[in-house]
């Protein structure tokens, strides 16, 4: 049995792991269940089942405020290899021990940041469309969906066919999904393997 995994307060630890035969792409993998807990020792176990947690998807990111975490289950694949779903975000609250609510599935598989009442997160893998979801983060309503398109490029080493004065997702390049939500400068950007993606907040 793997150790406990402690993120943010947040202690997460492997419940049980049941083979679940090979994906799309013919990848072996797993069906996992988790238990998460706050790690001073407060509140109940938070059991992420089986209903919760579809087959071949991990807990890929979480953020946490308080007793109320965000968690983001997703599986490295395109949606077609796996029908049984996933890519979703989980929202739990540890002090009373239980799921709050849970996203469609393809909503994240990229990270996910907190701002304010907002949760935020990435989704899109390098060919499929790449999406910023932007959620209440207490009811887990989508209040935006935003095209992901690269608009800082990167060396050409990354970006072989892209020009000055193009799109660096522009066709013929290895468009990446984007990961690592983050603000800087008063900016949001995500960055994927042919650039980064800037938006400004209104």
């Amino acid at each position: 049995s793997p150790p406990v995994v402690v993120i943010d307060g947040v202690e997460i630890r492997l419940a049980s792991a049941v083979p679940a035969g090979s994906s799309g792409r013919g990848w072996s993998g797993d069906h996992c269940a988790f238990d998460l807990r706050l790690t001073d020792g407060s509140g109940p176990t938070v059991r992420l089942g089986q209903r919760d947690v579809p087959p071949f998807n991990t807990i890929s990111a979480l953020v946490r405020s308080g007793s109320a975490a965000w968690l983001s289950v997703s599986f490295n694949g395109y949606t077609t290899e796996f029908p049984k779903g996933g890519n979703r975000i989980i929202a739990v609250d540890l002090c009373e021990g239980r799921v709050r609510w849970q996203s469609k599935d393809s909503m994240s598989n990229g990270g996910l940041l907190l701002l304010d009442d907002y949760l935020i997160s990435p989704y899109g893998f390098t060919r499929e469309r790449r999406y910023v979801f932007v959620l209440d983060a207490r009811s887990g309503t989508v209040v935006q969906k935003l095209p992901i398109i690269e608009n800082i490029c990167p060396s050409k080493s990354w970006a072989p066919n892209w020009r000055p004065g193009e799109r660096c997702d522009a066709p013929g390049q290895a468009v990446g999904a984007p990961t690592n939500p983050r603000v800087e400068g008063g900016v949001f950007l995500l960055d994927t393997n042919t650039g980064s993606a800037a938006f400004q907040f209104r």
